[in-house]
């Protein structure tokens, strides 16, 4: 089978951060008078808790939440977002010039001084908080009247080094020898420092009002182990009201044949396949199975009528690179079944604060039937928010790539495909060549990392295949247009 292609080498852009102000509403806002004081009597109220912890790491002393709508940009006034709920937006003031920062904005905005941008900022803020007690109880946590003692993870703000996280562990373990309670393990790892223990309702109540904790949550543990039911009859296990309902059931490893299952078991089908599309749409396949499961076949090689073309490389943050992308003339002529399949893959660092969130991501855009300088052009055009109109017409079909932005951009591997919808949707006209924008965006919090974060290593990977096996030989046509495109650059 012959190998992948090289895909020709990208054009790379300059840095597209800019600047920008807050939310740009026309909502009526408060009194900034009568709104202002009210947030200082918060932030007052919030900071009377008294230090129990070194500033090291994630300084549990300087976590706040706040709620507002629409949700406030709160990286663009110096703080650190550590994470949301529905209600509540989650924050670090990193350090005392921020503090005083913040504390000097809200006073401009109090006195009707500050710039409009205040206005909107601190405007849209219902309430400011500090992290407290019900921000560390996960669900399934037992109420505060519940008898005898209870097993709980304890998980820990993250720590610069493993001395600070076992200083904090000490913090732990005295709460739980203080109620009686019993530490069943513990990690001093300085990212995901945590402690199992066994507590009476006083002693967990002592976790969830310690600072340096995070979070306190039920240890996970399966419904029912294999080895409960595995050989399990009917007799060994008891059921109530039984219920008349026909359920779906997603397994790696379903036992069809075993007792409890042999005659009621209506049908069973692998997945992923064909029979998927049966039952599910793009969407919800995609959040169901991800990617489905890699063939190396096609993953190593190509063939005469599907062509991967790859591309490794590194990019500066906050930049674009446009990548040409080969289209032979016999691909877009005719009446076929052609897909074209992007796959973009990166490892960015991840900060671990309440969910995991990467410091950089990708986007992807994809235009025909204009030369690369136009493209550009556009790419230009674009502030960070993009603002600025795009081609609405054929010749931009990001759109068109499935699952959309919204589904997949977040991910550190994205994997997409456009489907010609009927006989024109490509045209031999459009040139011999599209082109794939890739952008990438730092997140602002990303500035803090102990390691400084200036580039993005990534894979890139496009596939052309023309489903029909038609009669054209895709490999070789695409390699001769490869061949071409790099003499002429050289």
């Amino acid at each position: 089978m012959p190998p992948h292609l090289q895909l020709p080498e990208p054009r790379r852009l300059d840095s597209r951060r800019s600047g920008g102000g807050g939310n740009n509403t026309d909502k009526d806002f408060p009194d900034p008078r009568v709104h202002g004081g009210v947030l200082r009597e918060q932030i007052e109220r919030a900071t009377l808790v008294p230090s129990q912890a070194p500033s090291e790491g994630v300084d549990p002393r300087a976590v706040f939440k706040v709620r507002a709508k629409p949700r406030l940009k709160l990286e663009q006034r110096g703080l650190y977002f550590l994470g949301d709920t529905a209600d509540w937006r989650y924050f670090v003031v990193p350090d005392d010039p921020t503090a005083t920062k913040f504390l000097r904005e809200l006073g401009q905005y109090e006195t009707g001084d500050g710039p409009k941008v205040l206005r909107e900022f601190f405007g849209n803020i219902e309430g400011i908080e500090r992290y407290g007690p019900s921000d560390r109880a996960s669900p399934g946590l037992p109420t505060a009247d519940f008898s005898g003692v209870t097993l709980v993870d304890v998980l820990l703000w993250q720590s610069n080094d493993e001395p600070e996280a076992q200083n904090r562990l000490r913090d732990v373990f005295t709460a739980v020898h203080d109620c009686q309670g019993e530490i069943i393990d513990s990690d001093a790892r300085p990212l995901s420092t945590m402690a199992r223990v066994r507590v009476p309702p006083q002693g967990l109540d002592a976790l969830l009002n310690l600072m340096v904790v995070e979070r306190v949550c039920v240890p996970a543990a399966p419904f029912l182990e294999p080895s409960d039911w595995l050989a399990a009859t009917s007799d060994d296990l008891t059921a109530g009201v039984p219920i008349d309902v026909t359920v779906g059931v997603i397994d790696d490893g379903v036992h069809s044949a075993h007792p409890l299952l042999r005659d009621i078991v209506v049908s069973e089908c692998a997945i992923p396949g064909a029979a998927v599309r049966q039952f599910f749409d793009d969407k919800h396949r995609y959040r169901a199975f991800g990617y489905g499961i890699p063939e190396r076949a096609r993953a190593v090689d190509s063939d005469r009528n599907r062509v991967v073309l790859i591309h490794e490389g590194e990019i500066d943050v906050d930049t674009v690179a446009i990548h040409p992308i080969p289209i032979p003339e016999n691909f877009t002529t005719g009446k076929s079944d052609w897909t074209i399949t992007v796959a973009v893959a990166c490892d960015p660092p991840v900060r671990r604060q309440r969910r995991e969130y990467t410091a950089g991501r990708f986007t992807l855009d994809f235009y025909r039937a204009a030369d690369i300088d136009e493209v550009e052009a556009w790419v230009r055009q674009q502030p960070r928010n993009g603002s600025t109109p795009l081609p609405r017409d054929r010749r931009r079909i990001a759109n068109k790539l499935k699952p959309g932005t919204q589904l997949c951009g977040a991910s550190t591997l994205q994997v997409r495909k456009w489907s010609a919808s009927s006989a024109n949707a490509l045209d031999p006209d459009d040139s011999d060549t599209d082109y794939l924008v890739v952008r990438h965006s730092k997140e602002r919090w990303a500035s803090n990392l102990s390691e400084a974060y200036e580039t993005q290593k990534y894979a890139l990977a496009v596939q052309l295949e023309d489903r029909s096996c038609g009669i054209i030989d895709l490999y070789a046509d695409l390699q001769t247009q490869v061949r071409v495109q790099a003499q002429a650059t050289a």
